[in-house]
């Protein structure tokens, strides 16, 4: 059940933040038989780093191209997660394509022809919609996702095991005593037991949460004359949506980070410095109309490793998820889910 603009009742776990890692965690915590209510402060949908256009899910990051036992692990649970929500007919916007990675120089492709559990494609097996002169890495076990639609099934499945939303709520304070939390909202104050804070790289002044390095991200959606059977990693990223009638396809295209935010609405001359990018290894994308410009805020780590831990006796942190939001989230989400059921019981 989802309510706008309304305070609530409480519940025993209160997520504070609809991103991806609020949304997986309120899934859980419902899915166990936790009592737990989001609440976000947007009206529609999530806003920062969790409403860019599509997301990638490679575990083979980095110019090394290694993949990390937690981004492995986290990669497995994703896929897991996004089972479950097609049991219960429900659309997670996630596609197991596998990843491209196409090599940048002849040292790299070496290197990464030695690489476990991906396949190597030598420039003449690649899809010629792709400019490969050195050959690329093919990640099989990896995709990517539409996260409004994500967000979206993660919390009608929490709906249907009982848990509750409330959008267009702003958490301006917490305050806790011994067996639990008060939230000050503008429509009200909510009870808890427990609260967690999922606001990414949205502060408020009346939360005590850790300081973390915010990094602005620019997306793209082209409407490109490209049929592309895998989206690419790498230092541009990008996804590849079916070819229509008329044969265009929607190409969402993100890659790398900034301190400050780039400027939302301006007059594209010639193609975006993204688009660019992307057309060297995607020609087909060069010229192609310029649909809809993405901002968004992301919260991370000099470390680049995710944060969950206990703030305080009642007040939990999940954040910092940096790039690996879609990745990682469901490791996270269910692990902090556990140990919040444990000390809910104890």
């Amino acid at each position: 059940m989802t309510v706008r603009g309304a305070a609530d009742r409480g519940a025993d776990v209160l997520v504070i933040g609809g991103g991806i890692a609020g949304a997986t965690l309120h899934y859980c915590l419902a899915r166990s038989g936790v009592s737990s209510l989001l609440v976000d402060a947007g009206a529609e949908g999530a806003a920062g780093a969790s409403s860019v256009p599509a997301a990638l899910l490679n575990p083979n990051r980095g110019r090394s191209g290694r993949a990390s036992l937690a981004d492995q692990e986290g990669l497995a649970a994703f896929w897991n997660l996004v089972s479950e929500l097609e049991a219960a007919d429900l659309d997670p916007g996630a596609a197991r394509s596998g990843v491209l990675r196409i090599a940048d120089n002849p040292r790299q492709a070496r290197a990464w022809q030695r690489l476990p559990d991906t396949m190597w494609l030598e420039p003449t097996a690649v899809d010629p919609v792709y400019h490969a002169p050195f050959g690329a890495m093919l990640v099989e076990r990896g995709g990517w996702v539409r996260p409004a639609a994500l967000l979206g099934a993660l919390e009608a499945a929490a709906a249907a095991a009982g848990g509750r939303t409330l959008r267009g709520v702003d958490v301006g304070g917490l305050s806790e005593y011994v067996t639990g939390v008060n939230a000050t909202t503008e429509r009200g104050t909510i009870a808890a037991r427990k609260a967690v804070l999922c606001t990414g790289a949205a502060t408020r002044p009346g939360l005590r949460q850790p300081t973390f390095e915010t990094v602005w991200g620019e997306a793209l959606v082209l409407d490109a004359p490209v049929a592309a059977p895998y989206p690419l990693a790498g230092a541009i990223v990008a996804a590849f949506g079916p070819v229509g009638p008329a044969g265009m396809a929607e190409v969402y295209v993100t890659g790398g980070h900034a301190p400050v935010q780039a400027q939302v609405g301006s007059v594209v001359v010639g193609d975006h410095p993204l688009q660019a990018a992307l057309a060297w290894q995607v020609p087909g994308v060069a010229g192609a109309h310029v649909a809809r410009h993405w901002v968004g805020a992301r919260a991370k780590r000099p470390s680049g490793e995710p944060v969950a831990r206990r703030l305080t006796r009642n007040v939990h942190v999940l954040g910092a998820l940096g790039g690996r939001g879609f990745l990682r989230a469901a490791t996270l989400a269910e692990a902090l889910g556990r140990r919040l059921a444990e000390e809910l019981a104890g």
